[in-house]
């Protein structure tokens, strides 16, 4: 649920700014918006403290267990020094790495030629002209010879070493000639340098391994440092009218009692709070039960927020998600590590949060799909070990289906029918909701919905028509029925409460060809469902093609490549799965679902100043 925002306005005297901000701060129930969109100095100054400070415990985070020692209490300018020498000796080791790196280049350089003297090289070469040495293979040696002459200096079992005159002819002769690059140092030269520059290395690991001992207090103090920050940016959002300075901001309906009561016992500001106007942008603040909040994790990583007039959708996302997370990942036996993972979170963080739960219901939802379509690590050994596996298959799923007497064809089609039924079946509840939610507006455009309604149940009999043979008993029916949601859309689509009929049948009869491209496309948002059907079934097909190459290694020694193969090959089908989710499952909810109920996901968090 959406929570009711109030829009507020608080102002006070100039000369009591700060005491204001802070006395706002502890109520800590105000969204500050609105204001200048120009950042001070200071509000620059503080973020790049705040950047320098999470480098360098990104830093010191490396060496933490290593290090056993606990820091002395350092203050404030104690730890900006402490951070500002992590951050210079980072710099310093990473020039350093960098000349190590390209000495090393070098290196490998010269001792492809062996520890020569460069120098008398350089003064001979200077001498004669410009000769230059090569190393070329022994194949190339005829066609080399055929257009240059040149002196043969050595040989070795690949090739030729060798002294010849003129500019880089590789490219012409198209041969693979290596050439020495002149240097002003040796082999041994250089090898003592990189030993030198390592030994510079180990004295800063060292010291930043000392610096690690400060890790927490480095974090008590950017959380310090961002309290300070959101307080200068705000300070920043201040307008001035006279000697009065005012803010703009939203508070969640049911916190205003707690903002007056609060606000009562301060006379450093003043407040008006009003109802929130059509032309306001307000944030959004979720109010969900347990099973709603916990998608909150995905909808987070995502960066998404439903406008503040939009509709929360948590609850479905929840339970749609599940199921489409279900099928894409597909197997029961993932099913059972995924719960493994959640219950090892929940033990790690010592409560039960969203991202744990969210977890084993995932878990749970898979084992319970893979047991319905018989699928164990993709394996139909499984089967014969624990044969009482095969009670919970629902035949015409199975992804085995000839272990059941089915053809794959008869299974193929129950799944796509499933995949089919379920898309329709969302895109329909939406069209539902839409006109129960436009009722009780009176708004017109919900006889627009019930067209889509139609559409979309067209759509679907045509799909199952098309790719699951399913016979249209009634062609007619479903031509009356796309042509009246079409009329349906176009009369009443651009209906809006307090808008005459005649101006919303013109604006609708303006965008009919838009329209008419719109229920095109609802066939392809149907049949986009069927990516359900075609992800889960590679994933299957992936998880026995693993199976068979570990089983053609399970003799004698082999066996132990079979089992590494078998363990990494089933990883690598987990990984691609969840990457898979993220593409097609968040796709489905975030899409198809999202545009069907109109929702663009187009509003911002509600982030208290606190």
């Amino acid at each position: 649920m959406i929570v009711e925002m109030k829009k507020v306005l608080i102002l006070g005297l100039e000369k009591n700014k700060n005491e204001l901000l802070e006395k706002l701060r502890d109520i800590g129930v105000v969204h500050v918006s609105g204001g200048k969109t120009v950042s001070s100095a200071e509000a620059q100054n503080a973020r790049k403290n705040i950047s320098d400070i999470e480098k360098a415990i990104s830093i010191i985070e490396q060496y933490e267990e290593k290090n056993k020692t606990v820091s002395s209490k350092e203050s404030a300018n104690n730890i900006e020094n402490i951070v500002k020498d992590i951050l210079s000796s980072q710099q310093q080791k990473e020039t350093i790495t960098n000349r190590i790196v390209n000495l090393r280049n070098l290196s490998s350089e010269l001792e492809f030629w062996g520890n020569v003297d460069s120098v008398i090289l350089s003064k001979v070469s200077e001498y004669l002209g410009g000769f230059k040495i090569a190393f070329i293979q022994k194949k190339d040696k005829k066609k080399l010879l055929e257009r240059l002459d040149f002196l043969t200096l050595g040989e070795n079992k690949e090739g030729f070493y060798i002294a010849l005159l003129g500019d880089d002819l590789q490219g012409d002769l198209n041969v693979d000639i290596h050439y020495y690059k002149a240097s002003d140092e040796s082999l041994d030269d250089v090898k003592e340098k990189i030993n030198n520059l390592n030994e510079q290395i180990k004295g800063i690991d060292e010291n930043l391994l000392s610096y690690s001992s400060y890790a927490n207090e480095c974090k008590d103090y950017l959380v310090s440092l961002k309290r300070e920050a959101e307080f200068i940016d705000v300070c920043d959002l201040m307008n001035k009218s006279d000697n009065i300075v005012y803010l703009n901001g939203y508070i969640p309906v049911n916190s205003i009692a707690s903002f007056k009561s609060e606000a009562e016992k301060i006379s450093a500001f003043g407040y008006v709070v009003e109802d929130v106007s059509a032309q306001d942008n307000p944030p959004t603040m979720l109010k969900n039960g347990k099973f709603a909040s916990l998608i909150s994790p995905i909808i987070s990583m995502l960066a998404l927020s439903a406008g503040y007039r939009e509709r929360d959708i948590s609850f479905l996302f929840t339970l749609f998600f599940s199921v489409f997370f279900a099928f894409i990942i597909g197997d029961a036996a993932y099913g059972i590590i995924f719960m493994i993972a959640g219950f090892f979170l929940f033990k790690k963080q010592k409560k039960m949060t969203n991202t744990s739960a969210l977890v084993i219901l995932l878990g749970f939802f898979t084992l319970i799909w893979g047991a319905m379509t018989g699928t164990w690590f993709a394996s139909t050994i499984i089967f014969n070990t624990f044969p009482f596996l095969k009670m919970f298959v629902v035949k015409n799923l199975a992804s085995f289906p000839e272990l059941f007497g089915l053809t794959s064809q008869v299974a193929q089609n129950s799944m796509m029918r499933l995949c089919f039924s379920i898309g329709a079946f969302q895109l329909l509840l939406a069209c539902m909701w839409n006109v129960v939610s436009k009722a009780s507006n009176k708004d017109l455009s919900l006889f627009a919905d019930i067209g889509w309604f139609m559409i979309i149940t067209s759509m679907y009999f045509i799909i199952l028509y098309l790719l699951v043979s399913n016979p249209l008993e009634n062609v007619k029916a479903i031509i009356y029925s796309i042509a009246c949601g079409f009329v349906l859309i176009v009369l009443f689509g651009s209906q809006k409460p307090g808008v005459k009929f005649s101006s919303g049948f013109k604006q609708g009869l303006g965008g009919m060809f838009t329209t008419f491209l719109n229920i095109i496309s609802s066939f392809g948002n149907v049949m986009s469902y069927i990516r359900l059907f075609a992800v889960g079934m590679a994933s299957v097909a992936i998880g026995q093609s693993f199976n068979g190459i570990a089983e053609s290694m399970s003799g004698g020694v082999m066996m132990i490549a079979g089992i590494a193969v078998l363990v990494l090959g089933h990883a690598l089908n987990l990984v691609m799965g969840l990457l898979s989710v993220v593409v097609h499952g968040v796709r489905l909810n975030v899409m198809e679902f999202s545009n069907q109920l109109g929702i663009e996901w187009s509003g911002y968090e509600y982030h208290p100043f606190s």
